[in-house]
């Protein structure tokens, strides 16, 4: 009896052994852009490459239940600050009139686009080296820029998938103001990717997430260094 407890026990232990998943290793191929590396120590990093298309991520990553982990990114906010410099009044009270100062520490405002989002619509989309003067014949709430890399000649440069977005700026009047607003960017944030709470599935041979619609399956097989 104590020899067929001892097997048993035996067998639970090798199964038990068998069936561990490790999550941690490094998870990508030459069939997809996207690529992770989970670090024993709960830290992740994350890069996808596409044509000219670049995105990175670092961060933290948990496990919940037996096959998910929880992915979590270092930077929460990568909202830029739009600045109002300086306002005065007009004399045509049926106006508006802005002008933006764009400020990078390293892409030029010819390489960028600026959308000027007025009370939640897009009013105007220029070349962020063309927004000297814009002049907005309605009245105006709420007013924000979403910046996206769009260089003029891709041959060093990669866009960004996503735009960056300013913080909101609410005027005081609707009508005849003349604001002068400064927008800083900070290059590295085109490309960084936030994950709040992405799940994603681990299987022995890799991991698999759904896009942010949640309407399309990626697949990430583990690397192999062989």
């Amino acid at each position: 009896m104590k020899k067929h407890t001892l097997y048993l026990l035996f067998i639970f232990l090798l199964t038990s052994c068998s069936n561990k998943l490790f999550i941690t290793g490094r998870y990508a191929s030459k069939n997809s852009p996207y690529g992770f590396n989970l670090n024993q120590d709960s830290t992740f990093e994350y890069k996808f490459y596409q044509f000219h298309a670049y995105e990175y991520s670092t961060g933290k990553w948990r496990k919940k239940g037996n096959r998910t982990i929880i992915l979590n990114s270092t930077r929460k906010d990568i909202t830029i600050p739009l600045e109002a410099t300086e306002s005065s009044e007009l004399k045509d009270e049926n106006l508006n009139r802005f002008s933006f100062e764009f400020t990078s520490n390293g892409i030029a405002a010819k390489d960028c686009e600026c959308a000027i989002i007025i009370n939640d619509t897009t009013k105007e989309i220029r070349r962020c080296d063309s927004l000297a003067l814009v002049e907005i014949k309605m009245p105006v709430h709420k007013l924000l820029v979403e910046v996206r890399k769009s260089p003029l000649l891709m041959t060093s440069l990669r866009f960004s998938l996503d735009p960056l977005i300013t913080n909101s700026f609410f005027a005081a009047k609707e009508y005849g103001s003349l604001t002068k607003f400064r927008i800083t960017v900070n290059d590295s944030l085109f490309s960084y990717k936030v994950f709040d709470e992405r799940k994603l599935k681990v299987k022995a041979n890799g991991v698999y997430f759904y896009d942010d619609k949640g309407d399309r399956k990626h697949w990430i097989p583990r690397f192999n260094e062989q």
